[in-house]
């Protein structure tokens, strides 16, 4: 079954509690239903004191909760939230990209005043269970989501902002991988200033995982276990997070890690997802004032070999700066990739 994806059903529920059991009990339903296959399903509930939403994803698709970048129901979540501004990776191209500033709820066929319900409903402390689904699967998925006892309507997307979310999580999961691949690669000389302390904070198993996490974020291992007992264990899952100002206000709440801290090392990741850029290449940027992939893609190759020579000079982060050739070839790379980091 091929899923286009293009319908939301959204539930009212009474507190998130509802809507999660609710989002439960359809996510076990559609397993065993041959003509249902849907997408991506999360709680929405409103960040207090802002319109801000927070999507906490269900079934076996989920990661750590939270305002993640995930799949497309973050994108979704953005939107409802006032645009497309905050959703990484998300590209709006020919004359749709000229009105960027026109895509918010109404771009998944949401009235105002249905808009207005929803946020009345979840800054009164209510939940909404949105799921996505094929536009022939909507009849079912809302049965089953008023059984559950929610107040249910359903939209149809524009098709540029359909094609547009699924190419976010087309890039989404491509920039995780990079990072996840390139943190699998670190060897024991990577690990090794980071491992004894790590060592006597975890089982025997985990040693490498977490010390990973504390070298490739460059967070160190007091933070890299405090996002590890999280459940943030891996790169992937630190930046899907960390990419958005609310997903890193969530991260400091619930790790009590500096969300400076945070911050350093979601530019750290980002500019990693740049072929020849390692850690250390971030770190060497980030200390020459190059902290992000948007950013690079501003600079000139002479204007960032010149400076990060500079700071390899002062400081010798790596035993030779990167050359003029290399640092091009990661800004023309720079200039190719879509923004996922937002500050």
């Amino acid at each position: 079954m091929t899923n286009k994806n293009e319908t939301l059903v959204v539930g009212l529920f009474d507190s998130a509690d509802a809507a999660a059991e609710a989002g439960r009990n359809i996510y076990e339903w559609q397993l065993w239903e041959e003509d249902v296959d849907t997408g991506a399903m999360a709680v929405l509930t409103a960040d207090p004191g802002s319109d801000e939403l927070r999507a906490d994803e269900i079934g076996e698709r989920s990661a750590k909760a939270g305002l993640g970048w995930g799949t497309a129901i973050g994108a979704v979540a953005g939107l409802l939230s006032g645009g497309i501004g905050l959703i990484p990776g998300m590209i709006i191209g020919g004359a749709a990209g000229a009105g960027l500033g026109a895509l918010n709820h109404k771009s998944v066929g949401m009235t105002d005043e249905q808009h207005e319900k929803l946020m009345v409903a979840l800054r009164g402390g209510g939940a909404a269970l949105a799921i996505m689904c094929d536009e022939d699967e909507a009849p079912a998925v809302v049965g089953q989501l008023k059984a559950e006892g929610g107040d249910v309507n359903y939209y149809e997307m524009q098709e540029h902002v359909a094609d547009a979310i699924a190419g976010a999580g087309a890039a989404q999961a491509a920039a995780g991988q990079v990072i996840d691949d390139m943190t699998d690669s670190l060897d024991k000389d990577d690990l090794a200033p980071v491992v004894p302390e790590i060592a006597l904070e975890v089982e025997p198993e985990q040693v490498r995982q977490v010390s990973a996490l504390a070298v490739i974020t460059g967070l160190g291992p007091v933070d890299a276990l405090k996002m590890y007992r999280a459940g943030i264990g891996r790169g992937s899952q630190f930046l899907a997070l960390a990419a958005t100002p609310a997903g890193r206000n969530v991260l400091a709440q619930e790790t009590d890690v500096d969300s400076y801290e945070i911050q350093k090392a979601a530019k750290r990741l980002d500019l990693m997802r740049i072929d020849g850029v390692g850690y250390r290449e971030a770190a060497l940027l980030i200390a020459a004032g190059v902290d992000s992939v948007t950013e690079l893609a501003t600079r000139s190759p002479g204007e960032v070999h010149e400076a990060i020579g500079t700071v390899n000079q002062a400081a010798n982060v790596m035993d030779e700066a990167p050359s003029r050739a290399a640092v091009a070839g990661w800004i023309a790379q720079a200039q190719e990739l879509p923004q996922m980091l937002y500050l």
